[in-house]
């Protein structure tokens, strides 16, 4: 009888997790028909375009990085290998919905084994419910995977502490708690948990069973096992970090995972930070980055260790202040408040009928967490099942507490605050059914999810990155100036002395033909911000234009200054340096900007173009060739050929132009350097036709007339 009650039991519980993850595939289907209006989903911006720009150079065969990124190579490799599989945006999007229903699985089923069915399926309801996750699943970035990996790994480690598993399927966990560290590395301040709870719980998990009044068993036996256990599951997690170290080692940059990490922990805990991070792209980002430039470090690693030393001398100069803000991310971590960056949420809710279906928030979910784990701390549970989930979670506390805070970095955890939650809600609605469920005990976690939600904290008023702004650049870089400046309007309703929006609305101005209006806006951002580089440099360009060579060389050396290793500053310095006639400072600066960005072809060009000017054609010849090697253009083989010829190389001259032609065959540049050529060397054969095909694209040359008419004479 009991065994047939448990079976409906088990039944009834399958039905309504497949209704539940129906719903879900059902939500998300609607949701995509949501994001194709959405003018974001297919123009990633700021984490989302470093994510995509490099999928994009792994798919086009550079799949070795050649510098360290700021984010781990995981998430990238996955959206390249969709990309060389003909995916597009839609595609990516599909991926990490297939993952997010996966999650809300896992999310059940982790809940079932450490606390029941009542509290897998209220868990299940609530992570269903919850906007955020579907949110981030129609964005390029790498929460979706790194939470699915974070409960794949505890979903896996509870099944084999429960089991007389052999030692090797730890590996399995490692693997997963690695895959999630080249990620997103923050999971690595749980491996300890996981660990420990490896060789303790493996043996045979909980309730392992054992003879009633027998000894002990000798320990030996037991530690050799455990030992292999935690080792398998250590080595599962090196088998994937340590490539990623090495790989970053062997470029000269011995960083674990990804860069950042440093300047983040400085962001967060610099003197006046309000300890989240409300530093965007923009002017504050680059002064801060600055820092580093400017103490003459160089190497990722170096710029890590050099951001904590200068972290924790502001954190010693103000104690009080720098606890104060590890007390203010506790509390964020544990409250409901949605700290934004990168994407606005409201903008997204605004235009989805499905986000707006969800209403589920963290200012309940969060909170109320806290209080699960107050439940289970309390309980029997907390030494068997509950344990791993608990460990899991405070171990993560820990490793964000140090950094600023986003709701995007608390995120991959999020689920075991939602199984926490629900843990709560069902400990007090059981209590309440059974009446000893004390009015004091109903009224403190009413008080609690109230207090975490109204504590006053110094949060943003909106998106930390004005989501206009970046509407305003993608209008402005479709050709839409006029639409463009309507949205920097509604940035700047939001933020009136933004320089970066002023500068925007600079460019947008210029490309309208407004000079005026465009040298008022970007006074307008220096004014805001007198260190401001684009805007400075932008006012160069304008004065530039007008003639005032002068004024526009004092504003660009100034720009220079503000931005010592903007390669495009360096780059138009050393042009009106050259317009000025100072030819060696020129060459200076030009090289400065080449050994900053050896890649950059403006500037190797225009160095190529002033060695030439000051009478050092090997030099100039020296960086064509390494252009070359960048980017083969019909100019940069023009310009080789004109240094092989003036330096008396005929043949690599000819060579050279024949290889632009090669490029374009109706290029009339190179039709008329080698026909000339030819003539010269008596070939005229070979030079005639060249130049009869060059009158034809330009027939007002007399030069090359005269010379066909005194050559066939």
């Amino acid at each position: 009888m009991k065994h047939k009650k448990r079976a409906r039991s088990s039944a009834r519980t399958a039905w309504i997790v497949a209704i539940l993850l129906v719903a879900a595939v059902g939500i998300r289907l609607a949701y995509d028909r949501d994001l194709a209006r959405n003018p974001f989903h297919d123009h990633p911006i700021i984490d989302a375009a470093e994510y995509y720009g490099w999928s994009r150079a792994i798919a086009g065969g550079e799949w070795l990085w050649n510098r360290v990124h700021i984010h781990g190579p995981a998430y990238p490799y996955l959206l390249a290998v969709l990309a060389k599989l003909g995916g597009s945006f839609g595609t990516f999007t599909f991926v990490q919905h297939l993952l997010g229903v996966a999650t809300l699985f896992l999310v059940f089923d982790i809940g079932r084994i450490v606390a029941g069915r009542a509290v897998g399926l209220t868990a299940l309801a609530l992570a269903l419910l919850y906007p955020r996750f579907l949110f981030l699943e129609g964005l390029l970035l790498a929460e979706t995977l790194a939470t699915f990996l974070n409960l794949v790994a505890l979903r896996a480690a509870l099944h084999l502490g429960r089991r007389r598993a052999r030692a090797l399927a730890w590996l399995f966990v490692g693997v997963a708690i690695g895959l999630s560290a080249i990620t997103r590395p923050t999971i690595l301040a749980v491996l300890p948990a996981l660990l420990y709870y490896a060789y303790r719980r493996g043996a045979g998990g909980e309730g392992a069973p054992s003879t009633a009044g027998a000894p002990a068993a000798p320990s030996t036996r037991f530690s050799a096992d455990a030992a292999r256990r935690a080792g398998a599951l250590l080595a599962g997690t090196l088998l994937l970090v340590a490539p990623v170290f090495l790989r970053n080692v062997s470029i000269g940059d011995p960083v674990l995972v990804q860069a950042n990490g440093g300047m983040n922990f400085y962001i967060g805990n610099r003197a006046g930070s309000d300890a989240l991070a409300s530093v965007p792209p923009g002017m504050e980002w680059n002064r801060i980055e600055k820092l580093a430039e400017r103490a003459g470090v160089a190497s990722e690693a170096e710029k890590d260790r050099f951001y904590y030393r200068k972290a924790l001398a502001e954190m010693a100069g103000e104690p009080v202040r720098a606890t104060a803000r590890v007390a203010k991310r506790f509390l964020l971590f544990w409250g409901g408040w949605e700290v934004e960056i990168s994407h606005d949420f409201d903008f997204f809710r605004e235009r989805s009928r499905a986000l707006r279906v969800l209403f589920v928030p963290a200012a309940f979910l969060a909170p109320l967490a806290l209080a699960g784990v107050f439940y289970a701390a309390r309980s029997r549970a907390s030494r068997g099942p509950l344990l791993l989930p608990l460990l899991f979670l405070l171990s993560y506390l820990i490793a964000i507490l140090p950094f600023p805070y986003a709701s995007r970095y608390r995120m991959p955890i999020f689920p075991l605050h939602i199984l926490f939650a629900a843990f709560a809600l069902v400990r007090i609605v059981r209590k309440f059914r059974s009446r000893a469920l004390s009015p004091g005990e109903g009224a403190a976690a009413v008080a609690l999810v109230l207090a975490l939600n109204l504590v006053p904290l110094s949060l943003p008023e909106g998106s930390i990155v004005r989501t206009h702004l970046h509407l305003g650049k993608m209008l402005y870089d479709r050709g839409d100036a006029a639409g463009a400046l309507a949205e920097y309007d509604r940035a700047l309703e939001r933020e009136p002395e933004s320089p970066d929006v002023w500068n925007n609305v600079g460019l947008a101005r210029e490309a309208m033909g407004d000079q005026e209006g465009a040298l008022r806006a970007y006074r307008r951002a220096l004014r805001s911000a007198p260190d401001h580089g684009k805007a400075r440099a932008n006012v160069a360009g304008i004065r530039f234009r007008r003639g005032e060579v002068d004024s526009a060389f004092a504003d660009m050396k100034r720009a220079v200054e503000v931005e010592p290793r903007n390669p495009e500053f360096l780059n138009n310095l050393g042009a009106l340096e050259l317009q000025l006639g100072l030819v060696s400072e020129a060459i200076a600066t030009l090289e400065r900007g080449a050994a900053i960005a050896p890649r950059n072809q403006e500037v190797l060009y225009n160095l190529a173009r002033t060695y030439e000017g000051a009478n050092r054609p090997a030099d100039a010849e020296r960086v064509l060739r390494r252009l070359v090697s960048v980017r083969e253009t019909k100019e940069v083989r023009l310009r080789l050929g004109a240094i092989a010829e003036a330096m008396g190389r005929q043949e690599t001259a000819m060579t050279e132009y024949r290889r632009a032609l090669d490029l374009d065959g109706a290029y009339p540049d190179a039709l008329r350097s080698l026909g000339v050529l030819l003539l010269r060397a008596g070939r005229r054969e070979e030079g005639t036709p060249l130049l009869l095909k060059y009158l034809g694209a330009r027939p007002a040359d007399a030069e090359i007339r005269d010379l066909l008419d005194r050559t066939r004479g």
